[in-house]
């Protein structure tokens, strides 16, 4: 292994994406290797990022997905906006998990809540 070819460890880490929370991957020598063998690049985002970008997901999409997979929409909104992705470019982004298992990451203000008896309107919104 390269010396190079190694990440560094983080001190305390902490993300909403709990499979994001590696101090150091055990293969980082490995996707570095796979990185610079390709020209590619990686980009970090934070959590207010990932978390609006879940949210943007369900919105637009209907989908509650995981943190992790909200990470790589950031990413890649990261990387258009820097340019480094263009209009042209196709990517492929893999969700793996659920959001159902981080239900704090989405902020529930007024939930409507059914009564006994009551039904869910099924009517067209005009």
């Amino acid at each position: 292994m390269r010396p190079d070819r190694a990440s560094s460890t983080w001190e305390d880490p902490f993300t909403v994406a709990f499979g994001l929370n590696v101090p150091k991957p055990i293969g980082d020598f490995l996707i570095l290797e796979a990185i610079s063998a390709t020209s590619g690049t990686a980009v970090a985002v934070d959590d207010t990022q990932l978390l609006r970008d879940l949210r943007l997901a369900g919105r637009l999409e209907g989908t509650f997905i995981c943190p992790e997979g909200a990470a790589c929409i950031s990413a890649v909104r990261e990387l258009r906006s820097s340019g480094w992705l263009t209009r042209a470019d196709r990517v492929v982004m893999l969700n793996t998990g659920a959001g159902v298992k981080y239900p704090e990451t989405v902020p529930i203000d007024d939930v409507p809540v059914l009564e006994p008896g009551e039904h869910i309107d099924r009517r067209p919104r005009e």
